[in-house]
């Protein structure tokens, strides 16, 4: 296992080393660097969900749960002193992640657009529709949605658009 991990290691620093990259950048950032240069990723094509209410300050993602079969997200701002309850009622499957992960969403979904998206291609969706073990269609009326935050970033394939009702705090 050790000797794996030393081999991924010393193929990683060699690529480090031999890559075009400014020796002045951060050696932290040169994995990220790499990573996009080397997989071609593609961005995400998606479309603003419209709500009765746009954040002005950054959003945080407060709750997320299932309540009775619905999936329940709570978004809340306290720099607009109003939050945000999110219900997807025919939820298929949900995936949290941190926003430096998702560099194929930037900045199509960036938070000066909106905070919820409905992705129409190279999302999730058509990631896991790669894998041959994934049986959905989007012929089936799968969508997939996204929720931006300032601490973390939902995606949800659900068979229905969610209901959003804003709340002062």
């Amino acid at each position: 296992m050790k000797s794996a991990l030393n081999d991924k290691a010393t193929a990683f620093l060699r690529s480090i080393e031999s890559s075009p990259i400014d020796p002045m950048t951060p050696l932290i950032s040169r994995p990220t660097l790499i990573r996009k240069r080397e997989c071609n990723m593609k961005c995400v094509i998606a479309d603003v969900v419209e709500t009765s209410f746009k954040f002005q300050s950054p959003v945080d993602i407060t709750h997320v749960g299932l309540e009775w079969g619905d999936l329940v997200i709570t978004l809340t701002s306290r720099g607009d002193m109003k939050g945000a309850i999110v219900k997807f009622s025919d939820t298929i499957g949900i995936r949290l992640l941190d926003e430096g992960d998702l560099l194929e969403f930037w900045p199509t979904c960036s938070s000066d657009k909106g905070w919820i998206f409905r992705i129409s291609q190279n999302g999730w969706f058509d990631h896991e529709a790669s894998r041959p073990g994934f049986m959905r269609d989007k012929n089936l009326g799968i969508c997939e949605y996204f929720i931006a935050s300032q601490n973390s970033c939902i995606s949800i394939l659900s068979g229905e658009a969610p209901s959003i009702e804003i709340f002062k705090i």
